[in-house]
């Protein structure tokens, strides 16, 4: 199956955190009809949202387990796990997709991409961006498969880099949101694009250089259908939160850059840190762009599975049950309880009990960590 273009226009890429949440979207370019407006809770009657736990796998090492996240029910996952090497130092690119069966609707997370721009007297090599905004543009502008890329609103914000400084060079970063429109295959279509950019600058009087990881969040959906559909971002809010490496991906991905960095030279072992040393930043912060997709997310909570095991990370004025298959479901309100909904209802899904709306699915409502 062919993936989304827009979600996979953008290069393979590793985890980056966020340390400051973005200002909400309130500025036009002039190109638009002005600022975004985020739905609010979802209309009497929602009988709520199921979604599927998802384990992404590494081929290349022995399908390890190396991200998990939870995905609307009936979706289809198209993610990629792709090693590569920086300044000698090998490190996973990572694309996590999914999208209904038709491709109308789509989201993905792109979590680093690592590049690298330097100019002396013997000429350039790579590519530079002055920030995360023009580099989406950039990259999305140029995609062969979409036209008439058009940015609708955007807001930019600096934040504090995930990257020390090494020789002397300058770090910085920036959080760019963008509502873009955008041609795919004929059809018109809308989207809110979340990037991250980290750079750091050096420079000798007979060079210079720049290093940059950038990090994206993607969601897509029909014109007209982005901003008036409270259920696809409530269903982008929980992919986009759960999304997570696994603690035994990221210790494989320290080991492997170590091995390699002892035959490595001294500034390809110093770009090589910075790579590894994001993967455990992410862990670290949560990526709060996400947080201007609704105006009811404020914030996360820490949830405990029933069945046992590590908490999970959600939004934190959710209701939320689960069921031995282990989905997830968020239910609509603090009144709802799966296992009692009336086994007659016309709108049920399927007939065997497993969906919360028809009662009887033996489904478990999952508890708040209190501090957590």
């Amino acid at each position: 199956m062919k993936p989304t273009a827009l979600l996979f226009a953008l290069p393979l890429v590793a985890l980056v955190g966020c340390s400051q949440p973005p200002l909400p979207m309130h500025r036009t370019n002039g190109n638009g009809p002005g600022p975004i407006n985020l739905p609010g809770p979802a209309a009497a009657g929602d009988k709520g949202l199921v979604f599927d736990a998802h384990k992404v796998t590494d081929p290349g090492q022995g399908n390890m387990v190396a991200y998990t996240y939870y995905m609307p029910t009936g979706w289809v996952a198209e993610d990629k796990i792709q090693w590569t090497t920086f300044g000698k130092l090998p490190y996973p690119a990572v694309q996590l997709v999914v999208h209904t069966p038709d491709k109308s609707y789509g989201m993905a997370s792109y979590p680093q991409v690592v590049g690298s721009w330097s100019s002396s007297p013997a000429g350039q090599t790579g590519k530079a961006y002055r920030n995360g905004s023009e580099a989406v543009d950039q990259i999305l502008g140029s995609a062969p498969t979409l036209r008439d890329y058009r940015v609708i609103d955007e807001d930019n914000q600096a934040v504090a880099s995930s990257y020390p400084a090494i020789q002397g060079s300058q770090p910085s970063a920036d959080v760019t949101i963008k509502h873009i429109s955008v041609t795919e295959d004929g059809v018109r279509k809308e989207g809110i694009i979340i990037a991250k950019f980290d750079s750091t600058r050096s420079q000798d009087p007979y060079s210079q250089a720049q290093l940059w990881y950038l990090s994206v969040q993607a969601i897509m959906a029909p014109e007209g259908q982005l901003t008036n559909n409270p259920q696809f971002i409530k269903q982008a809010t929980i992919f986009l939160k759960t999304a997570s490496i696994t603690p035994e991906y990221n210790q494989l991905i320290n080991k492997v850059s170590f091995d390699a960095s002892q035959t490595a030279r001294k500034a390809s072992l110093q770009q090589g840190e910075l790579i590894m040393k994001n993967y455990w930043e992410h862990q670290k912060n949560d990526y709060k762009g996400v947080e201007n997709f609704d105006q009811y997310i404020r914030g996360t909570g820490s949830f405990t599975p029933p069945g046992g095991g590590p908490p999970m990370t959600l939004p934190a004025n959710g209701n939320y049950w689960m069921n031995s298959n282990g989905q997830l479901y968020q239910a609509p309100d603090g009144n709802t309880d799966p296992n009692k909904a009336d086994p007659n209802d016309p709108n049920r899904m399927d007939p065997n009990n497993v969906d919360p709306t028809q009662g009887g699915g033996g489904w478990q409502q999952m508890k708040p960590n209190l501090g957590g």
